[in-house]
């Protein structure tokens, strides 16, 4: 049994994050020859082969894990939602399920986060694609566990935090818009996809990278769409940090950090604004702001004092972004898109939309989810890209079926 490290442990005390990868393929599913890929890929991956365990205490009740011999769960979808970490899951953290051509592996973000879950994912589509087609010649792109110690892999937020770091501080007098959201209203989740060339195309012309880019024009769409002017917006975008560390961690090793458009930036040519937040995120990326992070959460997740973080302004949307999907051009013959999406409970996203942007070969997909009016906001999002040149296609994203977590359903001990 080991103890769970604190940025992991912070998902089970929040409310439900769920991290949702679905792979589609050109033939129908093969069950068994699925189920022999997952159980293939888990013994690459022992540290996904735990069971978690509560142990009740007076502040935060401490969560452990424990080893899990239960064969991983691989089941035909039926569209109803599973408590991980429970029988419901055989116990585990994710689980897999099929339709008729596709798979989707769903994982608590408490296991780990984008950075750590892609790779197993990719392990799972080596070992099917071998499966189905033994004699196929496909790279290998099978990972194992790092070769690192335990609090690199685990714990490092206990292992790299410093408690004399200093945070990075924010300082604009800017108003910022929040929206108000209806609690009551139903989520809605739609796709704006477009040419991955294109865009890129698009930020060498204005002189900036894909993050700062994709911030500026949502960050306006949000304001036109809202019919706001006079105001600043707040975004946040996550962060990995594992080449910043030299870390080779397989759980959960990403921050966040402010992307605001103040209405003196939103004044500005797109190309000085979008250099104003590449200069803004690079200064968040220091070891030292990262470190006072840590820190903070590892006092959080200990029930521990802590100083006090500088006040920020509160975010309307959150982009996540995990970058190229791509596999090498032999897996094509078998695979025709990769899908991600992030679900979070309703209370989780009445404080906010959630942007999640990746590229999967030519393709670039920018998905909207919220209990706004996502339909519009994507439309108009659409819309201004249309007015760059590019050409954007506006879809409603699949159903999601987010699977659930709670403290109360996991094994419990004194």
């Amino acid at each position: 049994m080991r103890e769970i490290g604190s940025k992991d442990k912070l998902y089970y005390y929040k409310d439900i994050r769920n991290l949702i990868n679905t792979v589609t393929l050109k033939s129908r599913i093969v069950p068994e020859a699925l189920r022999n890929a997952v159980n293939s890929a888990l013994k690459l991956y022992p540290h996904f082969a735990v069971r978690p365990i509560v142990r009740p205490s007076t502040s935060h009740p401490d969560v452990f894990y424990e080893d899990n011999n239960n064969a991983p769960l691989v089941v035909r979808d039926d569209g109803r939602a599973r408590h991980f970490g429970t029988d419901e899951t055989n116990g585990f953290m994710f689980y897999v399920r099929y339709r008729e051509n596709d798979f989707t592996l769903t994982a608590f973000h408490g296991l780990a986060d984008g950075g750590a879950l892609f790779p197993f994912l990719k392990n799972i589509i080596y070992y099917y694609v071998k499966e189905i087609s033994p004699d196929a010649a496909v790279p290998d792109i099978r990972t194992g566990e790092a070769e690192a110690d335990d609090m690199d892999r685990f714990a490092p937020y206990e292992k790299y935090a410093d408690k004399d770091a200093e945070y990075w501080h924010y300082s604009s007098s800017a108003e910022f818009f929040t929206p108000q959201a209806d609690p009551a209203a139903v989520p809605q989740f739609f796709d704006v996809t477009l040419s991955t060339q294109s865009f890129l195309n698009f930020t060498r012309k204005i002189g900036t990278s894909f993050v700062p880019a994709l911030i500026s024009l949502f960050s306006e769409t949000v304001l036109e769409t809202a019919g706001v002017s006079g105001k600043g917006i707040a975004a946040y975008t996550t962060v990995n940090m594992r080449p910043i560390f030299g870390s080779h961690n397989q759980t959960n090793f990403s921050e966040t950090v402010l992307m605001p458009l103040t209405p003196e930036m939103l004044a500005e040519d797109r190309g000085t604004r979008c250099r104003e937040l590449r200069a803004m995120l690079d200064a968040q990326l220091s070891r030292e702001n990262l470190q006072a992070k840590m820190y903070g959460t590892v006092c959080a997740a200990k029930g521990l004092p802590c100083k006090t973080p500088p006040e920020m302004p509160r975010p309307v949307y959150m982009l996540t972004y995990p970058g190229r999907l791509d596999l090498p051009e032999e897996f094509s013959r078998w695979i025709s898109d990769i899908n991600m999406v992030w679900s979070s409970s309703l209370r989780e996203m009445a404080r906010g939309i959630a942007l999640v942007a990746w590229t999967f070969g030519p393709v670039m997909r920018v998905s909207i989810a919220g209990i706004a009016d996502i339909k519009t906001l994507a439309e108009a999002f659409a819309e201004k890209l249309k007015l760059l040149g590019l050409a954007p296609e506006v879809n409603p994203s699949p159903r999601v079926v987010g699977d659930l977590f709670s403290l109360k359903e996991a094994s419990t001990i004194a």
